[in-house]
């Protein structure tokens, strides 16, 4: 897991699409999709999102538990 992984993650956390999140990283969106699936494997996690693109409602929500975790400890 690198940093940039979880800034990607994220950042597609708050974005709720890989479309938005890859434009305000200023980055493909496969080139997003494959950082977010190599942390995927390497946490296994299966299937952040949940077609067209949309991040998956528990992903997201347990996503802003781990960045207030990060923020505020």
């Amino acid at each position: 897991m690198t940093l940039e992984q979880i800034d990607y993650f994220i950042c597609t956390v708050q974005s709720r699409t890989f479309f938005d999140a890859a434009e305000t990283m200023h980055i493909s969106q496969s080139s997003l999709s494959k950082q977010i699936m190599k942390l995927e494997k390497e946490l296994e996690v299966l299937k952040t999102w949940e077609g067209r693109g949309k991040i998956n409602a528990c992903v997201h929500c347990y996503g802003y538990i781990i960045i207030l975790t990060l923020l505020y400890f």
